[in-house]
């Protein structure tokens, strides 16, 4: 057969079945892609899995571009003749993507019908999107209750002291030297990803704001997706997800300077498909402003960042407390020369 006259077809064999086992392979790859899970808790046999629906879903991929072409791509030939695909052949034929007999040799493919070839890859596609669609809606929900109790657990840690955060005194140096290296080792990981920008633009509306506030507590209230639906490439689902380490390192920072103020409703909003999970919290009543000062000159300048700072800033209720330390009168001595050190002047 001359190559312009090849084509690729879905087998029109067991058509309902093959959609089925389809529809199963989207269902498991999409939902351990988008999922929150340990990586150490996949077994082999579920990593052999998600590469045969990988492989499966590359499959549709080069169909889809190939439908309308008398001669294949060289792409879809390689991927035809390739280990993973001779590999996968029987989750393959499982779903109705390749003919038994054609082992996978571009020339000895079976050939169908356009019309049916079309017909039936509208269903494919149909059936991939809206598992896709339900996996992102099922991993949502799961980002939020996760997120929720990431928050409750990592701020529980602060309570059990007026003027203690994690193991340190908030007018200490060593709090300081603390908070300053959460803060340096987030930018640098995240100052190039222009996702993280809008929190770290709201960090520092918010540290300015409080600044300005001697006597009375700013409160930050922020949508949860700033902090959960972030994700910066493609994670293998065998893998840890990028947004998932984000969404910790972003609790981290800011649980290293701030407290949470829980909403009454805001449990029942975080699990419920119907809102958007809101969090609030506040820079401890006790930070200086020149600790304050300090950790602002961490964050990267206003010039650096291209996105608008997330979150609305307010004035909170007198029952969260007042600013008892806004002067520094009870920090731990530093030296006038190791404060300005810290300083960074910006030109507006």
């Amino acid at each position: 057969m001359p190559a312009a006259s090849i084509r690729v077809s879905l087998q029109p064999q067991n058509y309902d079945q093959s959609i089925k086992n389809f529809s199963n392979h989207c269902m498991l790859y999409y939902e351990k892609s988008l999922s929150i899970h340990d990586s150490e808790t996949t077994s082999d046999e579920d990593q052999e899995q998600l590469q045969a629906s990988k492989i499966i879903l590359d499959a549709l991929e080069h169909q889809i571009i190939n439908v309308h072409t008398d001669e294949i791509t060289v792409e879809y030939r390689k991927f035809l003749e390739s280990k993973d695909v001779h590999h996968h052949s029987e989750h393959l034929k499982s779903c109705g993507l390749f003919a038994e007999e054609s082992r996978f040799k571009p020339k000895q493919v079976s050939t169908i019908s356009s019309s049916l070839t079309h017909q039936a890859l509208a269903e494919y596609t149909k059936v991939r999107d809206l598992e896709r669609r339900n996996a992102h809606q099922m991993q949502m929900t799961k980002r939020r209750i996760y997120l929720e109790q990431r928050i409750k657990g990592k701020f529980m840690l602060h309570v059990s002291s007026p003027r203690i955060m994690g193991e340190h005194l908030v007018t200490s140096q060593a709090f300081l030297k603390h908070a300053r290296g959460i803060i340096t080792n987030f930018v640098r990981k995240y100052k190039s990803k222009v996702g993280s920008h809008s929190l770290l633009a709201g960090i520092a509306a918010m540290m300015k704001h409080q600044i300005e506030e001697d006597k009375t507590i700013t409160l930050w209230t922020l949508n949860g997706s700033t902090l959960s639906e972030v994700n910066f490439s493609s994670a293998n689902p065998s893998q840890k997800h990028n947004g998932e380490v984000y969404m910790e390192d972003a609790i981290e920072l800011l649980s290293s300077f701030m407290l949470h103020y829980p909403d009454e409703d805001e449990a029942e909003k975080g699990t419920s498909q119907k809102y958007e999970s809101m969090y609030s919290f506040f820079i401890h009543g006790s930070i200086s402003n020149s600790f304050l000062r300090y950790m602002l000159s961490d964050l990267p300048s206003s010039h650096e960042l291209h996105a608008k700072p997330t979150g609305k800033l307010h004035i909170a209720h007198s029952s969260i407390g007042n600013r008892d330390n806004a002067d520094g009168f009870n920090d731990e001595y530093t030296s006038l020369i190791s404060w300005t050190q810290g300083l960074r002047c910006e030109i507006l």
